[in-house]
């Protein structure tokens, strides 16, 4: 067994109605004034009331920051962190989706440090202190609540990472209450992100281990058994349970195991597009990659452990939620046959099609995502699946996420 190092030192609370026991949580770190940072959306639904309440119960004057925007912008996060300081914020608790969760984490770091966020872009360059920090995600998806990542738009429209131990919060708090109001197409989307990270930490070369392996299976159990559930019926609070804990779980195995070739082209796609981070992952998800060898001609559901270790993306994810009806399905629900290819010039700016190497340019935290890939997607092979996407969706809508190998004439 290779070495390898696991490092979570999140506090986990879960359980419904657990965010209105924030309070005690904040009396912990003799919080004086707690900033809390959602969304519009999030607020106007009602779904910090529990925790506003027990907040002003525990006598802790309180910000409310509803400024957050989709794709965790700088100068969001920039205008964030003034506040803090300028009024004297000790604490930062995030209400929301992942944008919320990533912004509330930099926010967090930025309030306590002189570090511009500018200087902090990339792997462990995020190196001084922080506020305490405690985050309630609303969503069974993005795991980050439990992840050392923050994901930024830059003022260039760029999308760049923040990675370091520091994003880990002291406190995810699981409330699947606050799941209960999710629509099925952004139920459907998260669940499927959900899904895909704890499919490619299982799957991917580097950094795995036993214990991402272990989480990572444990995640794929409970997301399988209860994503066509939730998106049947929302209101049902024990498979919304299960949607949120599985998360959370697929959220520490790729903190670890990183994602793949899945994520490493819905990035740029969903960039492109201005489509969320859910959508794009169930478009790129069924053009993700081969299998390998070893899981090609075994029947669904019988792959021994080996094969289906080494399965691609789109193997295990058939192989995990179910049939092909279930899963034409879950693509309905997501709102992938909305979805028109329109713009494949823009695909072929990625591929670079024009030149006679097929290679695409990709940043490089794309490039080294795609490259722990169980199948080869270096850049060759993922401007090929570019060019099936484009091929394949162009004017049309399928409502299908089919899980069609790439072949080597594609």
């Amino acid at each position: 067994m290779k070495a390898f190092t696991f490092q979570t030192p999140t506090n986990i609370r879960f359980g419904a109605g657990a965010s209105s026991k924030i309070g005690e949580l904040l009396k912990g770190y003799k919080a004086a004034h707690v900033l809390l940072v959602t969304d519009e959306k999030v607020w106007a639904a009602g779904l910090t009331r529990n925790a506003e309440a027990a907040i002003a119960e525990a006598g802790i004057a309180l910000t409310v920051f509803d400024g957050v925007l989709a794709d965790a912008p700088s100068h969001v996060i920039e205008a964030a962190a003034e506040i803090c300081r300028e009024r004297g914020v000790d604490t930062v608790v995030a209400i929301g989706g992942g944008s919320a969760l990533d912004t509330a984490k930099l926010v967090a770091y930025l309030a306590k440090t002189p570090d511009k966020l500018d200087d902090i872009y990339g792997i462990d360059r995020a190196t001084g202190d922080r506020l305490p920090l405690l985050l309630v995600p609303t969503t069974a998806g993005t795991g980050s609540e439990v992840t050392p990542v923050s994901i930024v738009k830059t003022l260039n429209n760029e999308k760049k990472a923040v990675i370091s131990p520091l994003l880990i919060p002291d406190w995810a708090i699981l409330d699947p209450e606050l799941t209960l109001g999710l629509p099925p197409h952004l139920t459907a989307q998260t669940g499927i992100d959900a899904i895909v990270h704890a499919i490619e930490a299982y799957t991917g070369k580097i950094k795995k281990n036993p214990t991402s392996d272990w989480l990572a299976l444990k995640a794929l159990a409970r997301l399988s058994a209860n994503l066509r559930k939730v998106c049947a019926d929302g209101s049902d609070l024990e498979a919304r349970s299960e949607m949120l804990l599985g998360s959370t779980l697929a959220g520490m195995a790729f903190a670890h195991s990183p994602v793949a070739a899945v994520h490493a082209l819905a990035y740029p796609i969903g960039e492109i597009f201005q489509v969320g981070h859910g959508l794009s992952i169930a478009l790129v998800l069924p053009y993700a990659g081969e299998g390998c060898d070893e899981a090609r001609g075994a029947p669904t559901g019988q792959q021994s452990a080996r094969a289906r270790r080494r399965s691609g993306p789109g193997d295990l994810c058939q192989s995990t939620c179910g049939s092909e009806q279930a899963m034409t399905e879950l693509g309905r629900q997501t709102g992938i046959s909305t979805f028109n290819l329109r713009h494949r010039r823009d695909l072929c700016r990625l591929c670079n099609t024009h030149s006679t190497s097929p290679d695409p340019v990709f940043s490089a935290h794309v490039a080294e995502t795609a490259a722990n890939n169980c199948s080869s997607a270096q850049s060759g092979g993922l401007a090929r699946i570019l060019r099936a996407i484009a091929r394949q969706r162009e004017g049309r809508a399928p409502s299908t996420l089919r899980f069609n190998r790439i072949g080597s004439n594609t």
